[in-house]
Parts: structure tokens; C-alpha cells; sequence
């Protein structure tokens, strides 16, 4: 399973988000190609945007024109499986998709979590402002800031792994830097049911949106993902756990919702089709209609804050020897502290 990237280098693909075509669009095919081109010598004083496949790209996370492109799809390999401490470390350009796809194949796959589009690369998704389900996932990482300084990240022993800076590079959409590696926890592969509500009450104040998850939640029910199927008005919901619990799960689900829904159950095997549907298909479509609608510019306020603790080059300060940047009096003259 694969995602084309050639659209990032024709015109059109920026034309259609309001953006000017990039100057340059590079494609490096290692890491270490990836890390030459962040923080080696520039051909050219233009920033840089990171991208993976671009199917996902927001045009408010182009602050400036004009600007070059870096593709990270070209650094998509799985490093190691290591199916005895449950870890998998990836390239940071693999898509989610991708590897989940990998990960079944050797009879594998993470913890029950949430949906992510297929086509998103593992490290765009753990970049993302908002997308920071698999943060706790995280076992290892590496990354490189502008400056050229690396971050390595291993879970333990702390005293020896250095400080924990993951959520520097975790949801901030690489203003501290760039994820180059990233090793994930695998998870026990527990049985699961799709549950598909159905009935008009969805529409209601009671049972509509969230309020379903909500009242599941309320009697000790925790879904594991859910979806709305606006084209056959049923809500699906997955669930996750030994089989004599699904079955008490079911049972009360029933009552919870019965007389306004009627609950369809379906097996596992029925659970993982329709997430990759939904993965696969639905996800990037929804995505590609709120990027349409959307009117927000920049980065998030939160995000342009945190960037105070940036030095006066841009870059973090990270690794051994770097310097703690100091307070820049001009900066806080306006009275902030």
C-alpha cells in the first residue's frame, strides 16, 4: 500500500490552496538525506515546509512566501519489529495506513486508539496541533532543529536517556524541529465487535453527535473509536475486549439505547474492514472539506506563545552543551511576563 507524493511538485497542488508554487521541492530518500537538507547548508534563504504525502496540508501552516518543500514520503521503511518487547521503530515518513497494514501482516497491531487517515504519515500525524493520540505511544524518537542540533529520545532508564522534550516536537507542527525516527508500543490484539446504531433518534439532542458515546460512557462502556455515516445514518462504534465482556457490553448497550436505537453487533473481522474504510476513504475526504472551509491563519496562539522560549536565531536550544536562551528585555517590553 502506497501514497503517490507527485503532486506536491506541480503547480497546481499549491494553486488549488492559494499558495504560490515552492521554490524548490526536495525528496530525500534516507534520513540522513532528510537531515542534511533541515539543517545543512541552504541553497537558498527561502523557510522550509515540511510535508509528507500533502494530502493532508493545511494552507495556514505556510506562514511565509515564497518557501521551499521538503517530502518526507521518501523516508518511509520500518526499521525493526521487535515483537518481544512489543515495539515497532519507523522512518517518519511511512504512512499510517501503511504500516498498520505491515504491523497485520505480522500478526501485530497497536492498542485499540482512535482513527487517522491512511494516507498521513506517522510523523505528520504526531506533529499535528490536535492529533495527539499516539503521543503515549511513543517509546523512541530522534529529531533535528533547524540549527542542526539532535534529540534523542528513549523511554528508559531517564537518568541515562536525557530530559524528556517529546512534546516539543509532539503537536507543535515542527516549529522546534523535525521527527526523523519514531519507535511506537505495539498491543495485545484483543477481540473486538462493530456496533452500528441506527434509528432516527441519532438526529435528537439526546442520542445525536456525542451524546451516544456519552451515555455508553456513562454506564462503564468505553468505545475505542466511533463514526458517523451520514449516507446511511448509522453511528458505528468499536469496541475492544475479551469476549465474555463484549458480550455483557452488548447486552447492556441494548438497554441503554432500546426503544430509540436498534444495535446491530458484528465480529472483529467486521471491525477492522470498516476502519479501513473509514481510514482509507472516508477520513481523507472529510479532511480535504474542513481544509476547504478553513479560514484559520498561522499557528495557534498557544503555539506562537511557546515560541517565546525560542533563541534569537529561531531555533530551541536542545541536546548537551546548548545554551538556555536569555530573557530578551526588548522582547517583554511591552509589560508581559
Amino acid at each position: 500500500m502506497t501514497t503517490d507524493t507527485r503532486d506536491v511538485t506541480e503547480p497546481d497542488y499549491w494553486k488549488s490552496r492559494g499558495l504560490e508554487p515552492p521554490g524548490q521541492v526536495y525528496t530525500p530518500d534516507s534520513i540522513r538525506a532528510l537531515r542534511r537538507r533541515i539543517a545543512g547548508p541552504s541553497e537558498s534563504s527561502r523557510p522550509i515546509v515540511i510535508v509528507g504525502t500533502g494530502s493532508h496540508l493545511r494552507p495556514s501552516a505556510v506562514t511565509a512566501e515564497p518557501f521551499d518543500v521538503v517530502v518526507t514520503r521518501g523516508c518511509a521503511r520500518v526499521q525493526s519489529i521487535d515483537s518481544t518487547s512489543g515495539t515497532v521503530t519507523v522512518e517518519a515518513g511511512i504512512c499510517w495506513g501503511e504500516l498498520r497494514h505491515r504491523l497485520r501482516d505480522e500478526g501485530l497491531q497497536f492498542a485499540p486508539n482512535g482513527l487517522y487517515p491512511a494516507d498521513s504519515t506517522v510523523g505528520g500525524l504526531l506533529a499535528s496541533a490536535g492529533v495527539s493520540g499516539l503521543g503515549p505511544d511513543v517509546a523512541a524518537m530522534t529529531a533535528c532543529t533547524a540549527s542542526g542540533r539532535d534529540y534523542s529520545y528513549a523511554e528508559a532508564p531517564r537518568k541515562a536517556a536525557g530530559p524528556d522534550m517529546r512534546y516539543l516536537f509532539i503537536g507543535c507542527e515542527g516549529a522546534f524541529g523535525v521527527i526523523l525516527t519514531v519507535t511506537l508500543a505495539l498491543g495485545p490484539r484483543p477481540d473486538a465487535r462493530l456496533w452500528r446504531f441506527s434509528g432516527d433518534a441519532l438526529e435528537s439532542e439526546d442520542l445525536g453527535g456525542v451524546q451516544l458515546i456519552d451515555r455508553l460512557a456513562d454506564h462503564d462502556i468505553r468505545a475505542a473509536w466511533s463514526w458517523f455515516d451520514e449516507s446511511e445514518g448509522v453511528w458505528d462504534v468499536a469496541v475492544h475486549g475479551p469476549e465474555a465482556v463484549l458480550e455483557r457490553w452488548a447486552a447492556r448497550a441494548g438497554e441503554v439505547v432500546s426503544p430509540e436505537l436498534d444495535l446491530e453487533v458484528r465480529g472483529a473481522e467486521a471491525c477492522r474492514e470498516r476502519r479501513d474504510v473509514i481510514e482509507a476513504e472516508q477520513l481523507p475526504a472529510e479532511a480535504a472539506e474542513k481544509r476547504g472551509r478553513s479560514t484559520q491563519s498561522g499557528q495557534p496562539e498557544w503555539l506562537r506563545h511557546i515560541k517565546n522560549t525560542l533563541d534569537d536565531s529561531g531555533v530551541l536550544a536542545v541536546g548537551p552543551g546548548a545554551e538556555v536562551p536569555k530573557p530578551d528585555s526588548q522582547r517583554n517590553s511591552g509589560g508581559d511576563s
